[in-house]
């Protein structure tokens, strides 16, 4: 049987796009004849750089990529690739011009469901009656392999030896990552909690914390952090994404909020404690394996206005984002010391 060449279509923001990966590393696996280009904001190459018969199509929508032009550009850039198959994993108007010109000239392609009417069924006035897990957005991305005639066997739960994690760690020290910040006010636990947790782990002197996250007023509190507590690296501004990768698989559990470096250490292999407010793992974004991670929250039959978003928003229904204060530091530091003993 000759070789397949695959092309997938995945842009957006980090943490969707890295719910890929774990995806693609099982297709690696159970088709090692048959190749990849992952076609991809250029921010995000590093992401993939290990897999297997893999090829990056870098593109940058703020450069040649941008405007009418920069789509049929883009166009023109994934029928040269002659792909057998184009796989849409992002499914927004870009990607469906392009797979509606491909279709046009004989191309085949494969779309994934992001199942739009069961999450706002879940997020919506009548949340309490949608409790039921929705199916985990890789497990959506694998389906859409099996539509591309490349079924996949996907159990997130037993990953591939070869992406298991690289531990790094010294037998005297600790590491743990801390990702404080979030895109969304609902989704973002309270600065000082964090400041909290991290005065609380840093009196073991075994435990050296590692700080994430991006953006100038974030960095500043980072710096701030990591002058004022002992064994308290800022990494925000001072590795690639490349390196920030490399350094998360070192580490012993990442503490955070839904954010994508939460999504970051899942698919390294590395355990999460993560902190959900306005948001909530029922509608497929939790970390993976769900069984490996801590989801610390408020429940939704105390607060059933959880979930009120699927990806987090600016404003809190209730208007004193009950979801997130009331969570208190002592609960992220319990579940933390369960993970290092």
């Amino acid at each position: 049987m000759s070789s397949k060449h695959l092309v997938v279509l995945r842009f957006s923001a980090m943490g969707d796009v890295a719910l890929t990966v774990p995806v693609l590393q099982y297709f690696t696996e159970q088709y090692p004849n048959d190749h990849l280009t992952i076609v991809t904001r250029s921010r995000f190459a590093g992401l993939f750089k290990n897999l297997s018969q893999t090829k990056i199509c870098s593109i940058d929508f703020n450069k040649e990529y941008s405007g009418i032009f920069g789509l049929w550009k883009l166009i023109q850039v994934v029928r040269s690739l002659k792909p057998d198959v184009v796989l849409d994993l992002h499914d927004n108007l870009r990607t469906k011009i392009v797979r509606q010109f491909l279709k046009l000239t004989g191309t085949k392609v494969a779309v994934f469901s992001k199942g739009r009417a069961e999450k706002k069924l879940a997020t919506g006035q009548l949340r309490a009656n949608h409790r039921k897990p929705l199916i985990h957005t890789s497990a959506r991305y694998a389906k859409a392999f099996g539509l591309a005639g490349f079924p996949l066997e996907f159990n997130p739960a037993n990953r591939p030896a070869k992406f298991s994690r690289t531990s790094l760690n010294q037998e005297n020290e600790i590491r743990i990552g801390i990702a404080p910040f979030a895109a969304h006010a609902t989704k973002r636990w309270p600065i000082q909690n964090f400041e909290v947790v991290i005065g609380e782990l840093t009196q073991n002197p075994k435990i050296k914390i590692y700080l994430f996250g991006g953006g100038t007023e974030e960095v500043a509190i980072l710096k701030n952090w990591s002058a004022r507590f002992q064994h308290c690296i800022n990494v925000a501004g001072n590795y690639s994404l490349d390196e920030e990768l490399e350094l998360i698989k070192s580490l012993r559990l990442m503490i955070c909020t839904d954010s994508s470096n939460m999504h970051l250490a899942s698919i390294s292999g590395i355990p999460v404690v993560s902190i959900w407010g306005g948001t909530h793992t029922v509608t497929g974004f939790g970390p993976l394996p769900m069984e490996d991670n801590a989801i610390v929250e408020i429940p939704t039959d105390e607060l059933p206005c959880r979930p009120c978003s699927v990806f987090g928003k600016a404003h809190c229904e209730r208007g004193d984002f009950a979801c997130l204060t009331r969570i208190h530091p002592d609960r992220v530091i319990s579940e933390v010391r369960k993970r290092i003993q």
